[in-house]
């Protein structure tokens, strides 16, 4: 697993890394642009939510897994590429806001279980995709 991220996410990639140890590369370089898109082209599967490395990866190819609930997966084309996890029984999704009152929130509702099984299933087709 490889944390990535910019400037903003650099305490929260650290506190993971120190959770996760040696199961996790964490380098906390800030690329630009051309490094960053260079670095999800080399990926089996990308876990993001609606950022720049969901529609980055799309764009090189790399199976994604976007993690979705203020936003609106169907605003998004994954071209056949992956899948848009959004949290069930939430009648609030697609609020657009940047904070929110309700706990847990859409996002803390996408279990790490829903997400394993998607990465699962992508990186099998990534592997397929190389073979």
């Amino acid at each position: 697993v490889v944390l990535l991220g910019g400037g903003d996410e650099i305490a929260r990639n650290r506190e993971i890394k120190s959770r996760m140890g040696e199961k996790v590369y964490f380098d906390e370089t800030v690329h630009g642009l051309r490094q960053f898109a260079a670095v999800l082209g080399r990926a089996a599967v990308i876990v993001t939510g609606d950022t720049l490395a969901l529609h980055m990866a799309v764009g090189l190819g790399v199976r994604v897994v976007g993690l979705f609930g203020p936003t609106n997966p169907l605003e998004i084309e994954s071209y056949g590429l992956g899948q848009m996890l959004t949290p069930p029984d939430m009648e609030c999704l697609v609020c657009l806001l940047h904070d929110c009152n309700i706990r847990p929130t859409c996002m803390e509702r996408l279990s790490s279980e829903m997400v394993f099984q998607s990465v699962s299933m992508e990186y099998q087709n990534a592997l397929r995709k190389r073979s």
